[in-house]
């Protein structure tokens, strides 16, 4: 996704990026369910790579977006911030190494073997983002409120 110009809000940030996980969710279900029918019919491998090559143009804006938004946020959200965000810069760099590796032996690939990456990739993803989910884009930790409001100690 190309955005003019970074929105202001966190809410903002944190709507576009799940809405952004949700695209991806679509694309990585359908890659799914012809990974699964490519070692009986392989013959839809190339149906697969198609899906393969729209995902990793997905991803790559949505990581981009991602590091944009989250970065500056990260690196002083909190005692933990940096560290936070050396593992999603860490996280995007192993999910662009999977995507491109996977991307650039498309024409040598064996359909039964693309399907099996395509999943095991699939599964990653999907995992990915349920955690970022939770720790990033959680509105208890991307928020515009400057007051945190479960501070208690127990």
């Amino acid at each position: 996704m190309e955005l003019q110009s970074i929105p202001r809000s966190h809410d903002q940030k944190r709507q576009i990026l799940r809405a952004q996980h949700d695209g991806l969710r679509l694309l990585i279900e359908g890659m799914i369910q012809i990974a699964r029918r490519v070692p009986a019919a392989p013959e839809k491998a190339e149906l697969l790579a198609a899906d393969l090559l729209r995902l990793r143009a997905a991803l790559e804006g949505h990581l981009r977006d991602e590091e944009a938004f989250l970065g500056p946020i990260l690196a002083r959200l909190d005692a933990w911030g940096p560290e936070r965000l050396r593992l999603l810069h860490s996280e995007h760099a192993h999910q662009r190494a999977l995507v491109d590796v996977l991307c650039s032996s498309l024409p040598q690939q064996a359909p039964a073997e693309l399907a099996r990456y395509a999943l095991i990739l699939a599964a990653d993803l999907l995992e990915d983002m349920a955690s970022e989910e939770h720790s990033l884009l959680d509105p208890g930790v991307l928020t515009d409120d400057t007051v945190n409001v479960d501070q208690s100690e127990d």
